[in-house]
């Protein structure tokens, strides 16, 4: 893989990898946002139906109370002499009421159940400044007043129905007394569920209290994502819901999920590109050897041929190992292999990085040697490269091995354009050359 290659790979990695995390990241707040919606609506439906709840609750119990309104403003005299009897079967079939109290003159007089409210007994409404203005305005309005929570003389917080009592209803003269209804706010808030709420914080205030937050925390109405208005028999509440939303509880597993992804494909992909250039570079490269083969410097000499430029200067240089048969016949050929590869390292140590050592096949090799132009210059590295492989001997087992090699050459001119033209000249010059040595009785010696 060249410079080139590798530069081009580990800057599209960065890009692969920088595209990747946006795009987790983008899918992740995306999924994240339309996880948020999603919970808020499903926690404002939550919350709408939690104040229809506490609405048919609080109504359903302050219409039951309105019989026993009625029974008292037609016959008072039945309503006490029957008193008990009658608020017990009120009470029966509530599931708030605490304890019901009958105040003509707004002084208690009746209580249901007795037991445990007999403090309650001659208790003047008069004589507390707070519970005695819902009784006023209760009658001045000639309609029931929810309010409260209040402190209790018997103990205890509840809220309190006030409903006014006249002998004839249209004449606010005729006004005679109370009926109040003690509604146990702690069990309202059991049968809400209120406390077990994980999501939602909710608090609960009286508007015509001078905004009371009598449930919940005063922030929760500050800070709340709903205010609800409760629609209650005379009587003016809000709920606040704040959400405790978490919407990155998936976004954590989409980005996990995003990145495994990513570097489960990044990792596949990496893996056929080296399965790529591995295959490339073993197509052309000499298995013995490692240095190119005949494939991949023909391609280099098409490429100079045949590219824009075809007057560059660079010349061949054919290589072949003298009496290489007779070290394999007699020495076998691991030690033959053993020569080659000697070779092909002492030409590598010898040349320059820019030029191109291949070996063509069997004990032939050749150098491709760029920015030369002239035959004294492409002799005289013939004559180094000679000398250099022949004073260089292999050391195999017990034998020492002096190699000798005939060389030939050819300069790329306009007369030699194409590739078969410059093996041409250089094998013809390599054969004289070989020619030459057989005559000097130059040849490969082991020692």
């Amino acid at each position: 893989m060249t410079r080139r290659s590798t530069l081009l790979l580990i800057l599209l990695s960065t890009l692969y990898l920088g595209a990747s995390a946006f795009v987790i990241e983008y899918f992740a707040h995306l999924y994240q946002q339309q996880e948020f919606v999603e919970e808020q609506l499903y926690l404002r439906k939550q919350s709408a139906l939690l104040r229809a709840k506490l609405e048919t609750t609080l109504n359903q119990e302050l219409f039951a109370a309105e019989s026993l309104v009625v029974i008292a403003n037609i016959n008072r005299e039945f309503t006490a002499l029957h008193w008990q009897h009658i608020a017990a079967q009120l009470v029966a079939r509530s599931r708030l009421i605490r304890n019901i109290a009958l105040a003509p003159g707004n002084i208690v007089q009746y209580v249901y159940p007795l037991e445990g409210n007999q403090r309650a007994l001659g208790f003047d409404y008069r004589s507390d400044e707070e519970q005695f203005a819902t009784i006023e305005q209760a009658r001045q309005t000639q309609s029931m007043v929810l309010a409260g929570p209040f402190t209790l003389v018997q103990g205890g917080e509840a809220l309190l129905a006030q409903f006014p009592l006249f002998a004839t209803p249209t004449d606010e003269n005729s006004y005679w007394g109370t009926l109040s209804l003690v509604l146990d706010i702690t069990t309202l808030y059991q049968l809400l569920e209120l406390d077990s709420q994980e999501q939602v914080q909710y608090a609960l205030k009286n508007t015509a209290e001078g905004s009371l937050v009598f449930y919940g925390d005063a922030d929760t109405f500050t800070h709340a994502d709903v205010i609800l208005p409760l629609h209650l028999a005379n009587g003016r509440w809000a709920l606040a819901a704040k959400f405790n939303v978490e919407p990155q509880r998936h976004a954590t597993l989409i980005r996990a999920l995003g990145a495994l992804l990513s570097l489960v494909l990044f990792v596949s992909v990496a893996i056929l590109v080296r399965a790529y250039f591995l295959v490339r570079a073993t197509s052309l490269q000499d298995d013995l050897t490692l240095l190119a083969n005949r494939r991949a410097i023909m391609q280099h000499l098409d490429d100079l041929t045949r590219g824009a430029d075809v007057h560059k200067h660079f010349a061949i240089i054919n290589i072949d190992v003298n009496d290489f048969k007779a070290v394999n016949d007699s020495y076998g050929h691991d030690c033959g292999d053993a020569l080659l590869v000697h070779i092909a390292k002492e030409l590598q140590r010898t040349l320059r990085d820019s030029d191109i050592i291949a070996r063509l096949g069997g004990d032939e090799f050749l150098v491709l040697l760029h920015r030369i132009n002239s035959d004294e210059q492409i002799a005289a590295i013939v004559e180094k490269l000679r000398l250099h492989i022949e004073r260089s001997p292999l050391s195999y087992k017990n034998h020492i091995i002096y190699p000798s090699i005939s060389c030939g050459f050819s300069c790329h001119t306009e007369c030699t354009l194409d590739i078969a033209a410059l093996m041409a000249q250089a094998d013809k010059r390599m054969y004289q050359d070989k020619q030459d040595s057989k005559l000097s009785g130059k040849k490969t010696v082991i020692a």
